[in-house]
């Protein structure tokens, strides 16, 4: 499931880009936001969903690979047979059997090919003939360099035949992902938002795969959301920050004391407003889970002193809405953590 740090950044991008674009206090706009939220949250639950079907055409890219390799042996009078131990890999043997990855049709295009009245049968032909295309190459760059590493050579010729063999290898395999540069390309290419996206998402494949059980036929697929509180967490969160957008706007003004706000940077001035409204609003998130979340926010989209900044700011700000009595928590949100 989509995690409450990846739904955060999504909610920080779209902040970000409508405010850039959109006066997003008026209704419409606003529509126009929790739109652009949505989409980007499918999206990477769809590049989730793409990953493994990545290894499906990695492992169909080494049965041919083998195939040809089997037929010049024979030509020569070679009769020794190509190492199937990759192509028979049972981890992606489950997910050849997972209905909802085989009868999908998602595309590693940024919206679906149909979308578009305005395109040619023939424009939409070339569009689909590139992205196969790209496809193909970043297949290829994958099993050409996944072949020549250590890990590959060692599970090729290993003496232990096993699922779980299989499964740790394919994890191994998903790990480097996360720096492969044909990937990034591709996902640079096709969605604003993917590069940002692909950590957190390979961690979901892996946690995916780390659960599955060898008698299991099929790979159980994470659903998009945890539960309907996550379901309901991004959507709130975009309403509460926009919606109360001058106030907000107006208590961090009023802690800043001597900071020209016109310094500010509009992605510091985003985080801040995120983390004043999910600190007022969401009555279960601890304060200082809260202000970690958007610390390490700062840290990772902002300035390299942001991060210290938003720290202090944020420790500020909380002392006063506590003495204004603006911050309620029950349950799991009177746990107090450290912060980092």
């Amino acid at each position: 499931m989509i995690s409450r740090r990846l739904l955060r950044i999504k909610v920080l991008q779209t902040l970000y880009a409508y405010n850039a674009f959109y006066d997003v206090e008026t209704e419409s706009d606003l529509r126009r936001a929790r739109h652009e939220l949505q989409r980007s949250i499918d999206r990477s639950y769809t590049l989730y969903q793409l990953v493994f079907l990545l290894l499906i055409d990695l492992q169909k890219f080494a049965d041919n690979y083998n195939n040809e390799l089997k037929e010049k042996r024979l030509a020569v009078n070679r009769v020794e047979n190509p190492n199937q131990r990759f192509v028979n890999n049972r981890v992606i043997a489950q997910l050849l059997n997972t209905k909802a990855l085989m009868d999908s049709t998602l595309t590693w295009n940024e919206a679906p090919l149909n979308l578009n009245s305005t395109e040619t049968k023939a424009q939409k032909k070339q569009a689909k003939e590139l992205e196969t295309s790209d496809n193909q190459k970043l297949v290829a760059d994958l099993f050409r360099t996944m072949i020549e590493t250590d890990a590959y050579k060692a599970y090729m010729n290993g003496s232990e035949d096993s699922y779980d063999a299989d499964r740790k290898f394919i994890i191994g395999l998903l790990k480097s992902l996360e720096n492969n540069e044909s990937l990034y390309e591709l996902l640079e290419e096709r969605s604003v938002y993917w590069n940002d996206d692909i950590e957190f998402v390979l961690s979901m494949n892996i946690q995916t795969l780390e659960r599955t059980k060898e008698s299991a036929t099929e790979i159980k697929l994470m659903k998009l959301y945890k539960n309907k509180d996550d379901e309901e967490f991004a959507t709130t969160l975009l309403d509460e920050t926009i919606q109360h957008h001058s106030q907000n706007l107006e208590t961090i003004r009023g802690v800043l004391r001597n900071w020209d706000w016109e310094r500010l940077t509009n992605i510091d001035k985003n985080i801040l407003e995120m983390a004043l409204s999910e600190i007022t609003v969401f009555e279960s998130i601890p304060v200082n889970v809260s202000m970690n979340e958007y610390i390490d926010l700062a840290k990772f989209y902002s300035t390299e002193n942001s991060s210290a900044f938003i720290n202090g700011i944020l420790d500020i700000m909380v002392k006063k809405l506590k003495s204004e009595n603006r911050i309620h928590k029950t349950g799991r949100g009177l746990i107090e953590k450290n912060l980092k």
